[in-house]
Formats: C-alpha cells, sequence, structure tokens
C-alpha cells in the first residue's frame, strides 16, 4: 500500500500549525480514524460518501469540516475545522471510498501508523493533543486545562489531581463555554476494534481504545 500521499499532504496539514489551529486539526484527524475502523468493519454503510446508521447519517464531502466535532475527542462547534486544503479534503474522502472497497482493517491499522508516526514527528509536544488523546482514549487533566485555556484564554487553569473527577467537570462546567452540538443521534458500538488489544512495546503504536461515547469528553 502506497501512502506517501497521505503522508505528506497530512504532513503539510499539521506543519506551522499551532494552538488552536492545531487542534482542531488532530481532533478532526482522531474523528477520521473512527470513521476509517467503522466502515472497515462495516459498523456504518457509506454511500456516495455519506456514512449511515442506525437513526443517523453524516454525508462526508458537505460536512467533512465538521467529521472532528462529531467523532473526535473533543466535540464543541468552537472545534470546526473551517480552513483546510483541498488536497486534505480529497484524500481523506479516496481513501474512506477505498477502504469501503477493500473493508480491510489490517490496511487501516497500516494508514492509522503511518499517520500516527508523522504527528509525533510533527506536532510539538506542547501540542500533542492527539497522542494524548489516543494513550488512554481520553485527554488528562493537565490536557483538559490547555483546552480550556486555547477555547476561553481568560479562564483560570484548574490544576487538579487524577483522583478529582468531580471538580473538573465542575470546572468546566463552570468555564460558561459554547455548548456541543447535539451528537446523541452518533452513539453508536461500544468499543473500537482496538480496545480488544493489548498494548505493544512499540512506541508508536497507540490505542484507540474507546469510541466516542465511552471516551471522558470535553463537552465545552
Amino acid at each position: 500500500m502506497d501512502l506517501s500521499n497521505i503522508k505528506l499532504v497530512v504532513k503539510s496539514e499539521l506543519l506551522k500549525k499551532d494552538g488552536l489551529t492545531s487542534l482542531k486539526l488532530q481532533n478532526h484527524i482522531y474523528g477520521c480514524f473512527l470513521i476509517m475502523e467503522d466502515i472497515a468493519q462495516k459498523k456504518v454503510d457509506f454511500i456516495n460518501n455519506t456514512i449511515s446508521g442506525n437513526k443517523f447519517s453524516l454525508d462526508l464531502d458537505k460536512h467533512f469540516s465538521e467529521i472532528g466535532i462529531c467523532y473526535g475527542f473533543i466535540m464543541d462547534t468552537k472545534l470546526t475545522l473551517n480552513i483546510f486544503n483541498k488536497s486534505y479534503k480529497d484524500i481523506w474522502l479516496k481513501y474512506f471510498n477505498d477502504i469501503d472497497i477493500e473493508r480491510n482493517i489490517d490496511h487501516v491499522d497500516t494508514i492509522e501508523d503511518c499517520i500516527i508516526e508523522i504527528i509525533q514527528q510533527t506536532v510539538p509536544s506542547e501540542h500533542a493533543f492527539f497522542i494524548s488523546a489516543l494513550e488512554s482514549g481520553s485527554l488528562p487533566h493537565e490536557w483538559i486545562n490547555k483546552v480550556i485555556q486555547l477555547l476561553t484564554p481568560n479562564t483560570p487553569p484548574y490544576f487538579l489531581n487524577d483522583s478529582d473527577d468531580d471538580k473538573i467537570t465542575n470546572a468546566i462546567s463552570e468555564a460558561k463555554t459554547e455548548k456541543p452540538i447535539n451528537t446523541s443521534k452518533h452513539n453508536k458500538l461500544a468499543y473500537t476494534r482496538r480496545s480488544t488489544l493489548k498494548p505493544t512495546s512499540t512506541p508508536h503504536r497507540k490505542i484507540l481504545s474507546k469510541t466516542r461515547r465511552n471516551i471522558k469528553r470535553i463537552n465545552i
């Protein structure tokens, strides 16, 4: 499988992105990962660039910019990917269609691994939201703080311990940012395929451990 095109396109998109623009793109890529897995495993129907399931459908062409806020690790309209190169959209739609034809989850793994490697090589550690979410299926509290600061710069940071789940929930609620779009109609399988896999010792092999509805997401 020749992945040179998608590697170049994704790397080009990631370069010179920081702060909120980087977060938007990483959230979008995460959503694309989940969509690839669902198509490959026939968890959704895919016809004319539209995925559909039980009481939901999403036109990936018309609503390409919304993939992150529907399937990413943060669901908030402030993170809609409004600016992107045409080649970035074209390459993802191509791979969604190719995966629909092949239905080969091993190919999805290969695509994911190469993109994860590109992200690790390209995204500075201080902006590594994607990798932080990928490791456990949720953002650690220090990364939640970073998201809050990006979306609401005037909000004081919340330095909490991992055991302070109720406090972090209240802190996010008190941030008084925009409510997320209603994505309840997109709830689907309980775990992604990778939740059944044991972590490996390979540094770049991360785990998409849970789907959207099971991830401790930030509803900002």
